[in-house]
């Protein structure tokens, strides 16, 4: 329980009493549901210390299980079965998408103690759900070759609009070499007006408590 205070008072802090309460709450519903370890925070201060440039990057938060729940829901009733998510952090948002039945799963992070959690947490759900596939790696987002296969791209804030220009500028190529549907959940939509500017439709929106909030897009490319 003490991961669960400390991510409590670090959320209080920052936000508000019954902001904290409301997260932590799921928390530790989302964490015993599911069978895995993402709850908490981390400032990147380690990769700092190994000379890691964390400069475009967020701190480490994991996605609050109530409004992802809902927008992986979503993506499976649009007939998605594969997720790639950029800044997957320890794995929460593949192991909830893989739990409800998404089999192909991919996920990339800066951090190689974030990959080691996130390979960790999805042995745990493959035990539960069989015929997932998934693979971590560990790369800059900026660098990260979008696969020709990739059906659905999972953003939780993870860096800034520098590092946010150049994944898009990765999908489109992606889409240019295999024209298709891409769909982009996008939590703390903060430079969701990047994608709007490139051609991509708003076609859900969610906020809980005013600030736990999210977007999906679509862009169609025939």
């Amino acid at each position: 329980m003490i991961k669960y205070l400390r991510y409590f008072l670090f959320l209080r802090k920052h936000w508000n009493f019954k902001i904290a309460f409301h997260i932590i709450r799921h928390e530790i519903n989302g964490e015993n549901k599911y069978g895995i370890n993402t709850t908490g925070y981390d400032k990147l201060d380690s990769l700092y210390e190994k000379g890691i440039d964390v400069n475009h990057a967020s701190l480490y938060m994991p996605v609050c299980y109530d409004i992802l729940e809902p927008f992986i829901q979503k993506i499976i009733e649009m007939g998605c079965n594969q997720v790639t998510d950029l800044g997957c952090g320890k794995g929460r948002a593949l192991c909830v998408a893989g739990f409800h039945g998404i089999k192909n799963l991919r996920g990339i992070d800066i951090s190689k103690e974030f990959c080691d959690d996130a390979i960790k947490n999805l042995e745990n759900i493959s035990k539960k759900c069989s015929g997932i596939k998934y693979e971590i790696k560990v790369q800059d987002a900026m660098y990260f070759e979008i696969e020709d296969d990739t059906e659905c791209i999972f953003l939780f804030n993870p860096f800034d609009d520098v590092i946010m220009r150049g994944v898009i500028e990765n999908i489109e190529i992606s889409l240019e070499s295999k024209p298709r549907r891409m769909i982009i959940v996008y939590m703390n939509p903060v430079h969701g007006d990047m994608f709007e500017d490139g051609g991509y439709n708003e076609i859900c929106y969610k906020n809980i408590l005013g600030h736990i909030d999210g977007k999906i897009y679509v862009k169609e490319i025939n």
